[in-house]
C-alpha cells in the first residue's frame, strides 16, 4: 500500500479508497464512486441501479486519522445509522465538503462476491503465468495454517495442474484443481476442474466435476457430482455441496 499512502499524503486527502474499473453491466454489484479528472471523488452510490460510472470501491481505505476518528463519533449519535463505510460516513463527510480521493489500482484483484467469479479466481492460479503470484517472497500471503503432514501421493494417483495442500491423501485422480489440506480422494476417484474445500473426502469410483465442495463434505463412492467441462470451463455450470454435505446422486454401480 505505499503508492496508495504517497498519493493520500500528496493529495492532502481527507480520505482515499482504492478503485478499479469494473465491466458496465457489474457495476451494479459494487459501491460506485464518481471522480473529476484529479480523482476528487463528488459521490459514493452503495450497488446503484443504474449507475453513472463503472469506477469500483475495492474496499481499501486510507483516512487521516482525526477525520475518521470525528466521523465515527458523529456516527454514534445517530440512532438510526448502519456505521457503515459506504452507506453512512462516506456520504457524511462528501456532504460535509471533506477531501476524498480515489486511487487507481492497477494490480491484479478479483471480486468473489458471486459464486462464478469465486471459481475463476480460484482457476486463475492455475494458470502457466498466474497473476496472483503465491510463490512471490515479495508479495506473501499470511494466513493461519493448521498443522498437518505431507501431502501424500499415491503409487497409482494421477496429478495434472493442481494445487495440493497439506495432510491430502491423493490414490485417485485429479486435474485442473484446487485441492485443500485434509482432502482425501480414493483410488478410482477422479477430480476435474474442482475446489475442494478442507477436509472434503471422495471415495472409490466417484466422479467430480466442475464443482465446489464445502469443509468436511463427502462424495459417496461410484456417485457423479457435476457434469464434465467442455473445452471452455467458462461454459460449465457449477455444482455447490455445502459444509458437511454428503454427495449421493448420480450413482454409477
Amino acid at each position: 500500500y505505499e503508492a496508495m499512502l504517497a498519493y493520500h499524503k500528496e493529495k492532502h486527502a481527507d480520505l482515499t479508497i482504492s478503485v478499479l474499473e469494473v465491466p458496465w453491466e457489474e457495476a451494479t454489484r459494487f459501491g460506485i464512486i464518481t471522480a473529476d479528472p484529479e480523482g476528487k471523488i463528488s459521490r459514493f452510490s452503495e450497488k446503484p441501479k443504474k449507475p453513472d460510472s463503472n469506477l469500483a470501491s475495492m474496499g481499501i481505505y486510507i483516512f487521516t486519522w482525526a477525520v475518521l476518528k470525528e466521523a465515527l463519533k458523529q456516527e454514534e449519535t445517530k440512532p438510526k445509522s448502519e456505521n457503515d463505510f459506504g452507506k453512512n460516513i462516506m456520504p457524511t463527510l462528501l456532504a460535509e465538503g471533506k477531501r476524498l480521493f480515489c486511487y487507481r489500482f492497477q494490480g491484479y484483484w478479483r471480486d468473489v462476491g458471486t459464486l462464478e467469479s469465486y471459481y475463476e479466481a480460484n482457476m486463475d492460479l492455475l494458470k502457466d503465468q498466474p497473476e496472483l503470484k503465491l510463490y512471490d517472497d515479495g508479495h506473501r500471503v499470511f494466513s493461519n495454517s493448521a498443522i498437518l503432514p505431507p501431502q501424500y501421493i499415491g503409487p497409482h494417483a494421477k496429478v495434472c495442474n493442481c494445487l495440493v495442500g497439506n495432510g491430502c491423501r491423493i490414490f485417485g485422480e485429479i486435474k485442473n484443481s484446487i485441492i485443500s489440506s485434509g482432502v482425501y480422494v480414493a483410488e478410482g476417484a477422479k477430480v476435474e476442474d474442482s475446489i475442494l474445500l478442507p477436509n472434503t473426502r471422495v471415495f472409490e469410483g466417484a466422479k467430480v466435476y466442475c464443482a465446489i465442495t464445502g469443509e468436511k463434505a463427502v462424495v459417496k463412492p461410484h456417485c457423479v457430482m457435476g457434469s464434465q467441462s467442455s473445452e471452455d470451463r467458462s461454459q460449465c455450470a457449477i455444482t455447490v455441496l455445502g459444509d458437511k454435505g454428503i454427495w449421493t446422486k448420480g450413482f454409477q454401480g
